[in-house]
């Protein structure tokens, strides 16, 4: 299938010859775009993922590319890391889920709608509890 090359007519009868129609696409998605870019990123909040490791993961799916470990990863706001961290251990404590490791991860900027509340991390900590708890109770041979 060979290269198609169109001709359009853009703004004051300026000719594109090189693959004209994505040129052109991109042109006006960032006329159109542009200024989204800038509105997004104004409200964006800082956050720091606090990462929850709870038991330790079967080594065949280790190996075959999973975790390490199986817990959790919540996003929060940075002034609000250890308290954060408080409240976590202590939900996790309620529903009797083990803990290895509570841990802060990294910095990222997020949307308001991204951020773990704490009736979040409660409801995600109750949906995974059993889970974790009937992975914890097997055992797996380890070289």
């Amino acid at each position: 299938m060979g290269i198609l090359t169109h001709s359009v007519n853009i703004y004051n009868n300026v000719r594109l010859d090189f693959f004209g129609y994505n040129l052109t696409y991109l042109f006006i998605y960032n006329i159109i775009y542009g200024n989204r870019k800038e509105i997004i990123m104004s409200n964006l909040v800082n956050c720091t993922r606090i990462s929850v490791d709870c038991v330790e993961n079967d080594p065949v799916d280790v190996r075959a590319g999973g975790p390490e470990y199986l817990g959790f990863d919540f996003n929060v706001r940075s002034e609000d890391v250890s308290e954060m961290k408080k409240f976590i251990a202590t939900s996790l404590a309620s529903f009797e889920v083990p803990v290895l490791y509570i841990y802060s991860n990294g910095n990222l900027d997020l949307s308001e709608d991204r951020i773990w509340t704490k009736e979040r991390i409660v409801a995600e900590i109750a949906k995974d509890a059993e889970e974790l708890k009937r992975e914890a109770a097997r055992t797996y041979y380890r070289r």
